[in-house]
């Protein structure tokens, strides 16, 4: 083990999900079809907030209106989120893909030490690619670590998703607007979701979570 071989993998991690993010900024985010999208949401906003305005003056003249303006913000909404969907699959694509080449190269390997020992259900989650069934007891002879607070790249390679990643993906990546921003729950909010449901037998309420 050495801290090289943790850094490795943390800097990989991260400067996968930087050259992600900025190629996906570039291909899709700063284009014309996606800017036209977000526009078109902007006013769907617009018109909805008026809407809304409106319908507390007076609901009974203005309820269909309202309704009309949250369906097309629903709509515009679930457009925006479509074209944002492709690029966040072919991430989680290629950082399984990242996973297995990792897994190639360090598998079986002790990557890291832990300051403590994990309990046992801990245990199976930081020894994960280890042979950690078959795993001695009692600490390596000449120091007071225990074998059991090996560390495999899975466990490495989680910390640095959960931190790295998700760190370097805030401050590269060009975020959701407002509205649009809850991915496949956006689309199957949307009224064309609602009839995709309905087709399929799925009551839209149940996929109400909020």
């Amino acid at each position: 083990m050495t801290a090289s071989e943790v850094l490795s993998i943390a800097t990989t991690v991260g400067v996968c999900q930087i050259c992600l993010d900025l190629v996906t900024n570039y291909l899709v985010y700063k284009k014309e079809p996606y800017q036209r999208a977000c526009n078109a949401l902007e006013r769907a906003r617009w018109k909805l907030n008026k809407a809304e305005a409106d319908l507390a003056k007076n609901p009974k003249k203005n309820e269909k209106r309202h309704q009309r303006a949250k369906d097309d913000f629903g709509e515009a909404a679930a457009f925006v989120a479509s074209k944002r969907s492709a690029p966040t699959v072919l991430s989680s694509i290629f950082f399984i893909v990242l996973l297995r080449i990792l897994g190639a190269e360090n598998k079986g390997n002790v990557i890291a030490v832990l300051p403590f020992t994990p309990f046992r259900l801990l245990g199976r989650l930081t020894r994960r690619g280890l042979d950690w069934g078959n795993m001695p007891d009692g600490v390596v002879e000449g120091s007071n670590v225990s074998f059991e607070q090996g560390a495999s790249y899975l466990f490495i390679y989680f910390l640095a998703t959960i931190s790295v990643k998700t760190y370097c993906n805030k401050l590269f990546a060009i975020n959701a607007p407002p509205g649009a921003d809850r991915g496949i729950m956006t689309v199957m909010d949307s009224p064309q979701g609602h009839k995709m449901a309905k087709a399929m037998g799925i009551d839209p309420d149940d996929m109400k979570f909020d």
